[in-house]
């Protein structure tokens, strides 16, 4: 009997450490064959993933800074509108540059015409201090055939008169003269064979006598009639007027 309840206590242990080892998954073959995924398979495919990500990481940051690019370039490239008005601005600012040297070259033609006037008078103011001067200057011109230049020796009144005269202007009216007259060899023979006497000057007018080189009595008809204006002497009737 007690060989019996040995038999039965080993039995029972065996049964006991089979359930044990059942329940610790000692079952082997169960657990495999239930999908179960293989050692280090887990670790691969979770490594797979992290690599995965950081590709797609850079691909975003790749076309976030294309798309930056692409916005400040387009930032920066002006648009039509924006064209239009820096050409307006263009054209105002060369026009003002045009207008600006227009300006400027008035100026300088201005001054240069002042200072052109400043130096006739100056001259004028010389060769037309005194009445003896003044028919000097006079002579001097006629004999050159400056019609200009012998204008300018007489007064306004003398001037209208030689244009009534030849129907032209003043200066054109002395030129026809001189070559009417002959040119230079016609004035020496008749001005340039005579020579400036002194004046007789009474308050603003004065009469010079012309004299000839070669003597003898001076010719009353060839007395020329002065008046003063302002600081010259001016001719008002040449010899023979």
């Amino acid at each position: 009997m007690r060989t019996g309840l040995v038999h039965r206590s080993l039995a029972v242990g065996a049964a006991v450490s089979v359930l044990g080892l059942a329940a610790c998954g000692g079952g082997g073959g169960s657990g495999t064959t239930t999908g179960a995924v293989p050692p280090g398979s887990s670790a691969r495919v979770g490594d797979s993933g992290d690599a995965a990500k950081p590709r797609d990481s850079r691909d975003a940051a790749k076309a976030k800074a294309k798309a930056t690019r692409s916005r400040q370039a387009a930032e920066r490239r002006p648009t039509r509108a924006e064209a239009r008005r820096a050409a307006r601005v263009e054209a105002r600012r060369a026009r003002a540059a045009r207008a600006r040297e227009k300006r400027r070259a008035k100026r300088t033609e201005a001054r240069q015409a002042r200072a052109e006037r400043a130096k006739l008078r100056r001259e004028t103011a010389a060769a037309l201090g005194t009445p003896e001067r003044a028919v000097s200057t006079y002579l001097t011109a006629f004999g050159a055939g400056d019609g200009a230049a012998v204008c300018r020796t007489y007064t306004k009144a003398q001037q209208r008169r030689i244009a009534r005269s030849f129907g032209t202007t003043c200066a054109k009216g002395i030129r026809q003269a001189f070559e009417t007259g002959g040119g230079t060899e016609g004035y020496e023979q008749g001005l340039g064979s005579l020579r400036v006497g002194e004046a007789q000057v009474s308050g603003s007018r004065a009469v010079v006598q012309l004299v000839p080189l070669a003597g003898g009595d001076a010719d009353p008809s060839l007395a020329v009639k002065l008046v003063r204006t302002g600081r010259i002497w001016l001719i008002a009737r040449p010899s023979g007027g």
